[in-house]
């Protein structure tokens, strides 16, 4: 993959050796038909119609959509983690960047997402040790001083 950053493009080698069936499958729908659809993202919802196998299991009839949905963001983070696949995601759908601008605006979003979950369950852990009257934990109440 190649990703601008607005005056040279930066390469990002993601190695094949390694990746199962449904990671490739995932990773070249993502990477070669997401471009060609409207927004150049492709949904959980579109990949499950694409790739009906994802999360099927031969002798446990009844798979839904949901379990297979659960099933592609496994994969995709199996790609982002263990391959190095520069995935970015949102509620559209799944991209990969075509600029560094791009995926830094997407990260930082990300990361006020992840701020706002860990400040809100931080709130909720606190009223509960109170309205328990329980100890806290010196591991969270050390990490809770960060937010």
């Amino acid at each position: 993959f190649h990703i601008s950053d607005g005056q040279n493009m930066t390469g990002v080698t993601v190695g094949l050796r390694g990746m199962n069936g449904d990671e490739r499958s995932v990773l070249s729908l993502i990477a070669f038909t997401a471009p060609k659809l409207p927004g150049g993202k492709i949904t959980q919802g579109q990949i499950v119609t694409s790739e009906k196998f994802l999360g099927s299991h031969k002798f446990e009839p009844g798979t839904t959509d949901e379990s297979t949905k659960r099933t592609v963001g496994q994969i995709v983070r199996d790609l982002r983690v263990k391959h190095g696949c520069p995935i970015l995601s949102d509620s559209e759908g799944y991209w990969i960047p075509q600029t560094l601008q791009e995926a830094n605006d997407n990260l930082m979003k990300l990361e006020q997402t992840v701020k706002a979950r860990v400040s809100s369950s931080f709130e909720t852990y606190r009223e509960l040790l109170k309205a328990f009257k329980l100890t806290p934990s010196r591991y969270f109440e050390e990490h809770g001083k960060l937010l």
